[in-house]
């Protein structure tokens, strides 16, 4: 009988244990969430529209948008984990993050929903780790229509005329910075050269890891860019104190005519913010145009916006709740960010925003017109392009040495993701 009962209390004891750990599930969680701030508030309402459906709560953690990815992988590198993380969706991100630290979201149905992006993006060995929700950056050269118009400057369609329209604002609007450049953050440096790379084979890249050639080689591609940049600067295209001006000042300064252009990824809601939400006045002052080394090309990217990863954090019950929100997200809750930021849907299934304001229709149109992405979006891990451009901004590189050094990052950082040809 003392061994029936024994027998029957350790049952007991173990539905016990089953029934708190499906309660323990079911309990309300609180997730810790990075994301950009440079994100539209469309897609930061998201995580409350979440939280309000389930009942659960969120910790939300802006990533200032200077040394975002800096921000982020210095935090990621000390063993901090969110419970989801905004963060660039390209492979070679996906490795500096490490598949082992992240959930494995291929079996989730978002990714059946936009071919265009997967296996392309946030996918590594055949397995995505990133769900991506908004447009991809498209970036281009903003500039202020007014100013460009009182030079009789038309939009520059290539970097000899993005020359040109250097020289004639330096002798007809002395007082206007031609091209805004944020050495200061350092990030948009890297913008303009892989600008000038927009209409070149997409295949440079994979004859870099083939090792066909090398990114120093005197006919390199990547050589004639950082020289086109390179004479820019030399020529007194940016501004003086180039080496501490930074990226929020740039918008403030090209909406208020004091440069005429600058290099950005979408930053259609800070325009906005600096015209007070007028979206007229600010599609009738800025305009946007894609020159590339030969002609109009764009180049574009998935944005950290909107891409979620889902970190592997150890707690069963945040971990199930975070694979919640990415189907929410990607799912019964995307069409509200659709409307709510005005921006083009990515996934099949949805429909296109009402009403989208002129500079975020001049994105969907360039991307369908001749975009593709960048030539170096799988480039492997380690390659600090931001820090090399750095060098040359400073004057402590030139565009060769600049090349040299990233084909020694890439070198070692093919090297040490395994990739075929360089174990």
């Amino acid at each position: 009988m003392s061994k029936n009962l024994t027998r029957i209390m350790a049952v007991a004891a173990l539905i016990i244990m089953m029934i708190s750990a499906v309660k323990a599930q079911d309990e309300p969680v609180t997730l810790t969430i990075w994301y950009n701030s440079a994100s539209p508030d469309a897609f930061v309402n998201v995580f409350e529209r979440w939280a309000e459906e389930t009942g659960n709560a969120v910790e939300l953690v802006a990533i200032p948008a200077d040394g975002f990815e800096n921000a982020v992988l210095t935090r990621w590198a000390a063993g901090e984990r969110p419970d989801i993380m905004e963060y660039h969706a390209t492979p070679a991100a996906v490795l500096q993050l490490n598949t082992e630290n992240l959930q494995d979201l291929s079996d989730e149905a978002f990714i059946e929903l936009a071919p265009a992006l997967y296996p392309a993006l946030g996918t590594v060995d055949g397995h995505t780790y990133a769900a991506i929700t908004s447009f991809p950056q498209v970036f281009g050269l903003y500039y202020n229509k007014q100013v460009l118009a009182d030079a009789g400057i038309e939009p520059p369609q290539n970097f000899t005329e993005l020359a040109a329209a250097c020289e004639t604002l330096k002798e007809v609007a002395p007082d206007v910075i031609p091209i805004w450049e944020s050495g200061g953050s350092l990030w948009p440096t890297q913008l303009l050269p892989v600008m000038y790379l927009a209409d070149m084979d997409t295949d440079y890249l994979q004859s870099l890891l083939d090792k066909e050639t090398t990114a120093d080689a005197p006919d390199s591609p990547l050589v004639a860019a950082l020289t086109a940049y390179s004479d820019l600067l030399n020529n007194g295209c940016f501004p003086e104190d180039i080496t501490t001006t930074t990226f929020e000042n740039g918008i403030s300064v090209v909406a208020e005519g004091g440069a005429a252009m600058v290099a950005l990824p979408p930053v259609t809601a800070l325009w906005n913010e600096q015209f007070d939400g007028d979206t007229e006045l600010a599609d009738s002052t800025i305009g946007e145009t894609f020159p590339a080394s030969n002609g109009p090309a764009a180049w574009w990217g998935a944005s950290p916006t909107g891409s979620y990863y889902a970190p592997l954090t150890g707690d069963s019950a945040r971990e199930a709740a975070a694979l919640d929100f990415i189907r929410y997200a990607t799912g019964d809750g995307y069409q509200e960010t659709i409307d709510e930021s005005q921006t083009f849907p990515v996934m099949e299934g949805f429909e296109n925003p009402a009403d989208a304001q002129g500079l975020t229709l001049l994105l969907k149109e360039i991307y369908d017109f001749n975009s593709g992405p960048s030539w170096d979006a799988n480039r492997p891990p380690g390659i600090q392009f931001d820090v090399i451009m750095g060098t040359l901004v400073s004057g402590q590189a030139t565009p060769e040495q600049a090349a040299v050094t990233y084909q020694l990052q890439l070198e070692q950082g093919a090297i040490a993701a395994g990739l075929p040809g360089w174990e």
